[in-house]
């Protein structure tokens, strides 16, 4: 109940927000630097800062994301917290106003050839206002500071990097009028896998019947899956062949952004009744 009253009351604060581009960000030793863009869409100024965290996504046995903040064994040898420097820390963001914020990473002679990475957090809210509010008896103070925290991946590349995918498992079962696929993975090299999934069901003759794609970040060994619609009509029971393609490109993220590989491509027979 207390929802529907902020939705009623409160509409504008839902979206007063900073929109981030990149959503993801790669740094090269080459420059030590990155860069990302903020823009307040909103009519009020808006406080923005930035911190830097370690994490990393795994996954349960559905294949659902799960976030790891608090992996001290992986944080010694992979995080980018102590070497990353964001300017400025904190800004004022006017009504519809746009800012690049700058990073730079100081060099890791000591470090292993490899990829470090943190998740850069953005926390904003609406500029706090400096005049006390002062209320007559019995009056109720209705005022809400809507905060907004999300966060990117950050990854920083030194030395030489590779990068691969060991497809471990593969499984797929109907779920209604779907074909749920799923793929127990591991990357391979000194770099996560960063890229995506697709998934196409095709019947005896090669003539595909469904389709579906899902990102992939395979920081470690994890389960991701893919739901892909069968024709309304149904399909015929028979035996089906089930290929998924899993590549490092993104919708979401420029090429340029990732570490390629070659694609690695799995085939495994599905029974439907």
């Amino acid at each position: 109940m207390l929802m529907a009253i902020l939705l009623v009351v409160f509409p504008s604060l839902l979206f007063t927000q900073v929109s981030v581009t990149p959503t993801f960000l790669s740094i090269d030793e080459r420059t030590n630097l990155g860069q990302i863009y903020l823009n307040n869409s909103s009519s009020e100024p808006m406080e923005v800062s930035f911190s830097v965290e370690f994490g990393y996504p795994v996954s349960d046995e559905k294949g659902s994301t799960i976030m790891v903040y608090h992996d001290d064994d992986k944080k010694a040898r992979h995080a980018l917290d102590d070497y990353i420097r964001v300017f400025p820390r904190q800004i004022l963001l006017g009504p519809n106003a746009s800012q690049s914020i700058q990073l730079m990473v100081r060099p890791m002679q000591n470090k292993p050839d490899g990829v470090y990475w943190t998740r850069l957090f953005i926390t904003s809210n609406r500029q706090t206002q400096d005049i006390e509010h002062k209320l007559e008896e019995g009056q109720i103070d209705a005022s809400i500071n809507y905060v907004l925290r999300q966060n990117i991946p950050v990854m920083y590349s030194k030395g030489d990097i590779s990068t691969g995918l060991d497809v471990k498992q593969m499984d797929a079962e109907m779920t209604g009028d779907r074909l749920r696929a799923s793929a127990l993975v591991a990357p391979i090299g000194n770099t996560p896998f960063i890229g995506s999934m697709h998934a196409v069901l095709r019947d005896q003759s090669g003539i595909a019947v469904g389709s579906a794609y899902n990102t992939l970040a395979a920081y470690t060994e994890i389960v991701r899956a893919v739901s892909i619609p069968l024709p309304e009509e149904g399909l015929e029971p028979g035996n089906f062949s089930l290929e998924i393609t899993f590549e490092t490109r993104r919708r979401d993220i420029a090429a340029d952004m990732l570490i390629q590989s070659e694609p690695v491509r799995q085939t495994v027979l599905v029974a439907i009744e």
